[in-house]
């Protein structure tokens, strides 16, 4: 476990590859991470809370910085199969690295572990994300009501964003991405339940082709917001 009365900045790699083994980052202020954190089962990230779990956002200035900023040079990854990242911010959540539970990143994207990782993100106010979340089961997005400088918006996916649920479950009830939003939302990245996104670049970065790998179990998302929603 990392914890700090202060902002905890990580701007090294984290590996926690024990079988089994399971990483904490808690804070009652701020969280920036610009490394790698490779763990074998569970990852929690927990900014604006204090050690037993308690937001502490009455304390924090809400003009200083996000709850938890996730850098895009940045790679959140638990390994195993049943492995869960859980990342919880009291007020904004910045997510711009890639986050992947259950698998290995290489060059041609993720080989899962196995079945039934997950995925959860739950900021208390605004969630922006610009980057993948991808787990071979699931994956929640909740996000709180906008703050006074969200410009009204709870939750923002941009394009380069989106979210894959492979759907590998062993009790065969397939892929669920939730989002859930307090406020409005702009939605303009890509949703994959129950299959994986496949892409191809030019060698200067330009997107060629992309297409849809079903190999995962049948899919559902569910998208709840109480302010209007923009796709």
């Amino acid at each position: 476990q990392l914890s700090g009365v202060d902002d905890v900045i990580i701007r090294g790699n984290i590996n926690v590859l024990g079988q089994n083994s399971d990483l904490k980052i808690v804070t009652p202020t701020s969280i920036y991470i610009e490394g790698f954190l490779d763990v074998s089962d569970r990852i929690n990230i927990m900014g604006g809370f204090d050690s037993n779990g308690i937001s502490t956002a009455s304390s924090v200035n809400p003009a200083t910085l996000s709850s938890v900023y996730i850098h895009g040079t940045s790679r959140i990854n638990s390994k195993q199969a049943a492995s869960s990242i859980n990342i919880q911010g009291a007020l904004d959540v910045d997510i711009l690295g890639a986050v992947v539970a259950g698998g290995t990143i290489g060059a041609n994207g993720v080989t899962w572990a196995g079945n039934d990782s997950t995925v959860t993100v739950n900021a208390g106010q605004q969630l922006y994300l610009d980057t993948g979340l991808l787990a071979s089961k699931d994956v929640s997005i909740n996000s709180g009501s906008a703050g006074a400088d969200d410009k009204g918006l709870g939750l923002i996916i941009t394009p380069a964003g989106g979210v894959t649920a492979m759907g590998l479950s062993s009790n065969n009830t397939g892929a669920l991405i939730s989002m859930n939003n307090k406020g409005n939302m702009e939605m303009m990245g890509t949703l994959v339940s129950g299959g994986k996104l496949v892409q191809t670049f030019d060698v200067n970065g330009n997107m060629l082709s992309q297409t849809i790998n079903w190999q995962g179990s049948y899919g559902k998302i569910l998208i709840n917001s109480e302010g209007l929603a923009f796709f």
